[in-house]
């Protein structure tokens, strides 16, 4: 299609349907939170246009300028933006790796702590056999005493 000579109002007009169409697709990748900026800036973009339509400004050279300008400053708050949330997004993966780690140093430590209580409960169960053998003897050594007795009283 052979681009024909546009006026000036037809070429401001095209830019900033670009720039609104440009707004559409960055607001679709914003999160819901960073999606005011992109309102306002459509807000001043739809003033601009219907400025336009309405009466169109001469020097329309010096607001291409101005426009472009806005431009490139809003882009560079998304990038400051998606590098803001590049950063949240790294510390939340830092974040659920250590969580991780300390619910696997958790699980050892359970597991170690089961380890223990069952060395313990052995030994307890030893205890408590040597002390009902230490009971045993100590009830034969009484008694051979006091057969020991009777022998000699019958003696």
């Amino acid at each position: 299609m052979p681009r024909r000579n546009r006026s000036p109002k037809e070429e401001l007009t095209m830019l900033l349907t670009q720039h609104e169409k440009f707004l559409d697709r960055v607001k679709r990748k914003l999160p819901k939170e960073h999606k005011k900026i992109v309102d306002d800036e459509r807000k001043n973009l739809n003033e601009q246009i219907t400025a336009i339509k309405e009466n169109f400004v001469s020097n329309y050279e010096e607001k291409i300028k101005t426009f472009e300008k806005e431009k490139k400053s809003f882009e560079q708050k998304i990038k400051k933006l998606e590098r803001k949330i590049k950063r949240q997004e790294n510390q939340i993966k830092k974040k659920n790796l250590k969580i991780e780690y300390l619910e696997y140093r958790n699980e050892k430590v359970e597991l170690e702590n089961h380890a223990l209580l069952n060395e313990i409960e052995d030994r307890k169960e030893v205890y408590i056999i040597q002390h009902e053998a230490i009971n045993d003897q100590e009830k034969k050594i009484k008694d051979l005493e006091l057969e020991m007795k009777n022998l000699l009283v019958n003696c």
